[in-house]
């Protein structure tokens, strides 16, 4: 399967209109039966043209499960949905400017509303860094992250797994600092963006302060 790591790459290119490098090397492998199903050593997707970040995102020793149609969607503006993504290392730049674009929209239709964070429906990371920039909103944050959830666990609908954040950064112009865990309960969908659940651990601080979580 190495040989068809280069076309899938320009297929990803073409349908993100954002360059795409992938690893070819061994453990490539890849399956379009049901969607697309893809295991490399390394990702890449590169951050849009007026964003000074170094990329997208950045992956290593990656299992990533995309729907057709989802990609489909992404490729014209609308929110992209990951099915499942797995990640021994990940670094990602998330931003929106004072133009109100946003890094994590693709396609053509530059004019359609800025869509949502992107959803991840199973996200496993070993070790993950995540910076955010919204320049209307004042916001400047990294956050150290170590999360493994999943949709379901043993035949379950509840969603399984835990949580771990660390986030440094300025908030609204002030300074914020955050550790949260937590191991998602009924009504949480893991790779959602928003407030902490009820029952997360959590622990902030500012103006610079050290903070310990549980």
């Amino acid at each position: 399967w190495q040989f068809l790591a280069a076309p899938l790459q320009s297929l990803l290119g073409q349908a993100l209109e954002r360059r795409v490098q992938l690893s070819g090397g061994a453990g490539f492998r890849v399956r379009f039966i049901g969607g697309l199903r893809l295991r490399a050593a390394h990702l890449a997707i590169a951050a849009p043209h007026w964003s000074a970040a170094p990329h997208l995102l950045r992956a290593s020793d990656v299992e990533l499960d995309l729907h057709y149609g989802d990609l489909w969607r992404a490729q014209r503006g609308q929110r992209l949905r990951v099915a499942r993504l797995k990640a021994g290392a990940l670094d990602a730049h998330l931003e929106r400017d004072a133009q109100h674009r946003v890094s994590w929209q693709f396609g053509r239709d530059a004019a359609a509303a800025p869509p949502p964070l992107p959803l991840l429906g199973t996200l496993q990371l070993d070790a993950g860094v995540l910076h955010y920039r919204d320049a209307p909103a004042a916001i400047d944050v990294r956050a150290d992250v170590n999360w493994s959830a999943s949709d379901t666990a043993n035949n379950s609908t509840q969603p399984s797994g835990k949580l771990r954040v660390t986030a440094s950064g300025t908030m609204r112009r002030l300074p914020l600092a955050a550790v949260v865990s937590h191991k998602p309960e009924v009504g949480v969908e893991p790779g959602t963006l928003g407030p902490a659940p009820a029952g997360a651990q959590r622990r902030t601080a500012r103006q610079g302060a050290v903070v310990g979580g549980a």
